[in-house]
């Protein structure tokens, strides 16, 4: 359909076609198909009025549940997303000028994705990771900590700012639309995890790297999983064990990590914490 040939063509731009087209089989659905939707119009639980966490998508989402699907929705535009993680539907107007079109592109590329990932246990974190020691290093840390500083100054960046995470691989090729072609260029389509690096500011701006316990992340795989609230009550039950497994295999090849505050030399900053970061990998490897 339409929306097939739209996403292949940005696959392309973005070198990110496989995750897209292997786990989300999205179709358009104008207001003119109401009766393709009968399947998803009944059995919904009450609607929940939820925080929008996805950049572009409007500050406040209604959200309810199905057996079949859950539904998404603003006043202009619907997202159905089966439950099995296997189709996404959009229902909206009509898409004829640019601005519309990144519409479209942002419920997609946010939570119809998203949720479909989610639905066959792949997991989406607001964070950064590089390659180091031929394994995936996951830089989760607060917006303006420098991760994603980081992973531009490492010599194999992987993924910015959302990190699509299996058991014990990371997916880099996930639809950015702000990455241009080439940013990420010849990248496998998944690497095993070396460890979850939480980056924050340094304390009196100086560079240090210190461990992790398994409690303190597991608290920042919670806290940094995407869209969250857009989940099923008892898909969360599946999300809290996935962040225990891997907060109890990884704490040990896990850090914090301050890299050094220096504004009038952050590449210098960058490049210094990268050199102790990689020391770390090869000793963990």
């Amino acid at each position: 359909g339409i929306s097939q040939g739209f996403v292949g063509k940005i696959a392309s731009q973005q070198t990110s076609s496989s995750l897209a087209c292997t786990f989300l089989r999205p179709e358009i659905i104008t207001a003119k198909d109401q009766q393709q939707l009968g399947e998803c119009a009944s059995g919904f639980s009450a609607v929940l009025n939820v925080q929008a966490e996805l950049n572009g998508l409007p500050k406040r989402l209604s959200l309810a549940h199905s057996e079949a699907c859950s539904r998404i929705q603003t006043d202009e535009v619907t997202l159905f997303v089966a439950r099995n993680g296997a189709q996404a539907r959009l229902r909206c107007p009509s898409f004829n000028s640019a601005a519309q079109i990144e519409t479209l592109k942002t419920w997609l590329f946010g939570p119809a994705l998203i949720l479909s990932l989610a639905r066959h246990s792949i997991y989406c974190l607001h964070a950064s990771s590089i390659e180091l020691e031929g394994r995936a290093y996951v830089l989760i840390g607060r917006s303006g900590a420098g991760k994603s500083t980081l992973a531009r100054a490492a010599n194999r960046p992987l993924t910015d700012d959302v990190s699509p995470i299996g058991r014990t691989e990371l997916l880099p090729h996930f639809p950015q639309l702000k990455l241009n072609s080439g940013c990420y260029p010849n990248l496998a389509e998944r690497y095993p995890l070396g460890g979850f690096i939480h980056v924050k500011r340094a304390e009196a701006g100086v560079e240090s790297l210190s461990a992790i316990d398994a409690p303190a992340l597991l608290r920042l795989l919670l806290s940094h999983t995407i869209a969250t609230r857009l989940l099923h009550a008892d898909e969360l039950a599946p999300h809290l064990r996935w962040c225990a497994a891997l907060s109890e295999q990884f704490c040990g090849r896990s850090a914090v990590l301050s890299p050094s505050n220096n504004p009038s030399a952050p590449a210098a900053a960058a490049q210094s914490a990268l050199a102790r970061l990689s020391e770390f990998a090869r000793m963990a490897a």
